[in-house]
């Protein structure tokens, strides 16, 4: 058996263990304006955005984004969306009147500073009716709650085929998979840092995809 091969281990450890990693955040853009989001924090729920004003005469804020904005300037649904997908079942940028997953973003703050926009986001009112969730696949196929209505269906895609040598039923295999609790800890969560420079977007990215992400913004713009 040949001896396994050496290829030097890790070489991304050591300029990060010296403190020497660079970082979107480690950006410094002149004028630049800091995003942070209002997000749900119910798993399923139609909703109605209250109130802004607050929000956005707070000190430093620039603007406060709704999905109404976004559909007033023709933006969305959410880049990237694939083209097997439907488009009655596309993720919107920002939630226009239904939160779908706890987390998901209903406005979005611009303000002068990162510590301006966290704290008008506080001041964003948001009444909640809560709707049943959709929990494992059982009830998502059942159709019982649905996330997209005009869908009709929580089933987004199928796919059929047969494989080379296989005779069809000959074999049926099921299976339920149930994936544990994931705990990420990175060291910059995912953010973002952008500008025009003449005709040019410059954009970086904490992804771990480089080309997705471009596809995604030449996708939208």
């Amino acid at each position: 058996m040949a001896d396994p091969v050496d290829r030097g281990g890790r070489v991304e450890d050591p300029a990060l263990l010296r403190g020497q990693g660079r970082f979107v955040g480690d950006l410094r853009l002149e004028n630049a304006a800091a995003v942070t989001y209002v997000t749900s924090d119910v798993s399923h729920a139609s909703f109605e955005v209250i109130d802004v004003d607050v929000a956005l005469g707070a000190p430093g804020v620039l603007d406060v984004v709704t999905a109404a904005d976004l559909a007033d300037a023709g933006l969305g649904p959410m880049p990237g969306h694939p083209k097997t997908f439907p488009r009655s079942a596309a993720q919107p940028v920002l939630a226009d009147g239904v939160a779908r997953f706890v987390g998901e973003p209903i406005a979005a703050i611009v303000a002068e500073t990162r510590t301006a926009a966290a704290d008008a986001a506080e001041l964003v009112e948001i009444d909640y009716s809560p709707l049943d969730p959709v929990i494992g696949f059982g009830p998502a196929e059942a159709d019982g709650t649905l996330l997209f209505p005009d869908h009709g269906s929580n089933l987004l895609y199928t796919s059929e085929s047969a494989g080379a040598g296989f005779v069809p039923d000959e074999v049926v295999v099921e299976a339920t998979l149930v994936n544990q609790r994931v705990a990420p800890c990175p060291i910059e969560g995912r953010t973002a840092a952008a500008w025009w420079d003449g005709d040019r977007l410059v954009h970086h990215a904490s992804c771990q995809g480089v080309h997705p992400q471009r596809w995604m913004l030449k996708s939208w713009y």
